[in-house]
């Protein structure tokens, strides 16, 4: 069932392919293609004609670049266009199929797709696809060496193109009776055929079309022994193929190179070329190129007189030339082999090869295929006569309109003259009496828009003058909210901080009287074990310092959590350092024993630093939280204490995961956190920042991604409290 007309079809895909050409990145040209098709295709997810028309012409865009891309596409659009009964569609992704299995030198499974296509186009009258599908089956007679039958499908494929005007199919058929004219030895007239193709392919832009026709005339210059012009021809077709990233058309430009330097007599650069393409043909499973490149090897053996290597590659290659069944190059092979075979005395397997290479040849330059020649030279001919016979008529016949033409301008000329001329007099007339009164109307509309103008220009300054002010006070109240949010932000936090005090602190309480009863208890144990236990005071004595170390412990935290929650207000006291930080790191130890090291390093300088103790433990609290949860695994946290003349420097340095670049300086910032949801407010260091600020110090942070770092906390003595 159609989805969508003809028309809207049609329309819905330009609108695709320009979208995604809008949106991809600056590559050039063929990739540029490739990459909108690709992203045209990846948003439309409509399973129409539209889609069917989509992976053709992928399909046909990746032939070269991608072959396996290429085929997946072309299979899904047969598919497709099976299901939408989507005849054209079938019909192109029948090409396309063929295209894959030409590159793969499969030419029976080719002809098979290729058969098809052309009767499905014929049924729906498409004749731009039917001369493609007779090219196509018409090159594939080519690689076979059934030139009779190339020339008659190319030459019915050039027909239809020049029936239908199409320049691309005339330019590809015109190329491929060029290919015709080389392979049976008429170079020259190949020329021809290749210039028409190449200048066709210049005006339309075919760069696929101008790379091979580029390449084959180098071919033909080289056979001809103009070696100046093949090496231009080979480069700029290899230049347009590597942009286009057209890896068989590489490989077999290598061996046209490779040809070129043998002739020239340069036999390591030829070597070269056969090897590199051999690599690659092999690399991309290129068998008619890899075919090639073994035989052009062996004929490099063959002149360095290496006839083992030489019989090893021409075996090879002749191996592949009968799996795929190409003539030509198994008729060129079976000559290699003669040469070999009779160089090494092998004078029986020399004559059963030439007979080999006789009969193949007999077989590709049959009658027919001469016939088929001449007559297709013959039209050549007579085209190229009728053409100009015609041009010659065209010229006549356009002197001689030309002439008339100007008999009847020159009489008509002096009749239009008088018209004309009395027309104008009145005009002039009626204009001049017009344009006096349309002076003196502008007149009066210009002093009128004069003074409209000034109005205007008052009020636009006034309005002006408003939308400034009106922009600073919009500006002055997102700052002032910005502002109320942080501070509101900060005072929840320290709300909770409050909540959080009065918590532990209760903890604390409920915490350190069972802790009594059980001091109490573990004296009373003494007493008793030295009154009626004498005897077992040793064995007993491990038992009780374990209870006494445990209880330690835990006074030792219900002392830390005690500092830390204690309410001071806002007044300042005595505090110590180092016991602060001891606190905080005793609040930390359940998560610091198992996997942290800690190394402390206290000033042993005599000084007294006067603060709220309260906010300092919240400061040092999370600087050391953030220092532990940055240690994924193991690691070490270093804190040390200096005094530098009136000011108190605090370094807490870890090996954690470190902070990046761009993200050092927004630490301090209310609410930016690089931990994950739910782990995190991003309030903590803001806050700290803010009461080391308000305790007149300074805080700042260094730091390495993926080496730790350090954050150095610095807070004013006063003078009077510094020791020696």
């Amino acid at each position: 069932m159609q989805i969508l007309s003809k028309n809207s079809q049609q329309l819905f895909l330009v609108v695709a392919l320009l979208a995604a050409g809008l949106t991809v990145s600056k590559v050039k040209g063929q990739n540029r293609i490739i990459d909108s098709l690709e992203l045209a295709l990846e948003s439309h997810i409509s399973m129409d004609q539209s889609r069917v028309d989509l992976l053709n012409e992928l399909a046909y865009s990746t032939r070269r670049s991608d072959l396996d891309r290429s085929c997946d596409c072309a299979a899904q659009a047969k598919e497709l266009a099976e299901k939408l009964n989507y005849e054209k569609g079938l019909a192109t992704s029948f090409n396309g199929l063929a295209n894959c299995f030409y590159l793969r030198s499969d030419y029976l499974e080719a002809f098979n797709f290729f058969e098809k296509a052309e009767r499905l186009f014929k049924e729906i009258g498409d004749q731009s696809g039917l001369s493609f599908s007779l090219n196509g089956t018409g090159m594939a007679h080519l690689r076979q060496g059934n030139y009779a039958a190339a020339l008659d499908y190319i030459q019915r494929a050039l027909t239809i193109g020049e029936k239908i005007e199409d320049k691309t199919r005339i330019s590809f058929s015109t190329y491929n009776i060029g290919n015709c004219y080389a392979l049976l030895g008429e170079d020259s007239l190949a020329l021809d055929y290749y210039h028409r193709s190449l200048n066709m392919s210049w005006e339309l832009g075919k760069e696929d079309i101008e790379s091979v026709t580029l390449r084959d005339m180098g071919q033909a210059y080289t056979r001809l022994n103009k070696y100046k012009e093949a090496r231009d021809c080979f480069e700029r077709s290899m230049k347009i193929m590597e942009g286009r990233q057209d890896q068989k058309g590489i490989s077999f430009t290598m061996i046209t190179l490779g040809i070129l330097s043998k002739k020239q007599g340069e036999l390591d650069a030829a070597f070269d070329y056969f090897n590199d393409a051999a690599k690659l043909s092999e690399e991309h499973g290129f068998k008619h190129n890899l075919c090639n490149s073994y035989a052009c090897l062996s004929d490099v053996y063959i002149g360095k007189r290496e006839y083992a290597n030489a019989l090893n590659y021409a075996l090879s290659g002749l191996m592949i030339a009968k799996d795929l069944d190409i003539l030509p190059e198994q008729r060129d092979i079976y000559q290699q082999l003669s040469k070999i075979y009779a160089a090494t005395g092998n004078y029986k397997k020399a004559y059963q090869s030439h007979q080999a290479f006789k009969t193949l040849s007999d077989s590709i330059f049959n009658e027919e295929s001469i016939g088929a020649v001449a007559n297709l030279r013959n039209s050549f001919e007579y085209e190229k006569e009728k053409q100009k016979t015609a041009l010659i008529q065209q010229q006549k016949d356009a002197v001689k309109e030309a002439e008339a033409k100007w008999q009847k301008t020159v009489r008509d000329f002096f009749i239009v003259a008088f018209i004309v001329t009395s027309i104008l007099v009145l005009i002039v007339v009626k204009i001049s009496n017009q344009r006096k009164k349309a002076n003196k109307t502008l007149s009066l509309q210009n002093q009128e828009i004069e003074k409209t103008s000034e109005r205007l220009s008052i009020q636009n300054d006034e309005i002006q003058q408003q939308n400034e002010e009106l922009t600073q006070q919009r500006i002055q109240l997102e700052a002032a909210l910005n502002e109320l949010q942080k501070a509101q932000s900060q005072l929840v936090q320290s709300e909770k901080m409050a909540s959080v005090g009065v918590l532990t602190a209760g903890i604390a309480h409920e915490i350190n009287n069972p802790l009594n009863f059980i001091h109490g208890g573990k004296s009373a144990l003494d007493k008793y074990v030295k009154k009626n236990l004498k005897g077992h005071e040793g064995k007993m004595k491990p038992l009780l310092d374990s209870i006494d170390m445990g209880i330690k412990r835990v006074s030792g935290i219900v002392l830390s959590i005690n500092r830390f929650s204690r309410e001071s207000g806002n007044q300042k006291e005595q505090c110590d350092i180092s016991l602060i930080l001891d606190n905080c790191i005793a609040i930390l130890e359940n998560q610091i024993k198992s996997k942290i090291k800690m190394e402390k390093n206290y000033s042993s300088e005599q000084f007294e630093l006067v603060c709220q103790e309260g906010e300092l433990h919240q400061v040092f609290l999370n600087i050391l939280m953030n220092a532990v949860q940055s240690i994924e695994d193991k690691g070490t946290i270093s804190i040390s204490t200096k005094l530098l003349d009136t000011n108190l420097e605090v370094r807490v340095s870890d090996t954690g995961s470190g902070i990046s670049k761009q993200n050092l300086e927004k630490v301090t910032n209310p609410f930016f956190t690089t931990k994950d949801p739910g782990k995190g407010t991003g309030l903590g260091m803001s806050i700290s920042y803010n009461i080391i600020k308000g305790h007149k110090g300074k805080i700042r942070y260094e730091s390495e991604e993926g080496e730790g770092t350090t954050v150095i906390v610095t807070l004013p003595v006063t003078k009077e409290a510094v020791g020696v």
